[in-house]
């Protein structure tokens, strides 16, 4: 798909202040939406990542591509584990009571959100030239 032609959506979650939705939803002091929010914000870094590619006159196939790819990558983990999924299909229910997974789960995608983060900072700099960068 060309990269003019390449959109990019995300879902509409956002980042919980730890209200309950059902009566069975446990932990009081966290946030029910820890994993779902991570994720979220990472796609919206990968989008507005894609957009300054897009945008720039040094427009690098090869990292549109590596970045495109890496998008719709972490679209397909979100998906295949129930990241965005509703209630007690969603991934942050279904390992409530595993705060050291859910640690490390938001930790890694913290990691991909500041790593995205500081290319576009950079304004994705044409020195980055595959995927392994991002």
């Amino acid at each position: 798909m060309a990269a003019g032609l390449m959109s990019f959506t995300t879902p509409d979650v956002t980042r919980s202040s730890g209200e309950d939705h059902t009566s069975q939803m446990p932990a009081p002091n966290q946030s029910m939406a820890e994993i779902s929010a991570s994720a979220k914000a990472c796609l919206d870094v990968f989008t507005t990542c894609h957009t300054l590619r897009a945008q720039s006159r040094t427009l690098d196939p090869g990292v549109t591509h590596a970045l495109w790819d890496q998008y719709e990558r972490m679209k397909l983990w979100a998906s295949n584990i129930g990241v965005f999924a509703e209630l007690h299909a969603s991934l942050d229910y279904r390992i409530r009571e595993h705060d050291d997974l859910k640690r490390t789960l938001v930790g890694h995608l913290d990691i991909i959100e500041n790593r995205l983060e500081s290319r576009r900072h950079s304004r994705l700099a044409p020195s980055m030239t595959s995927s392994a960068d991002l």
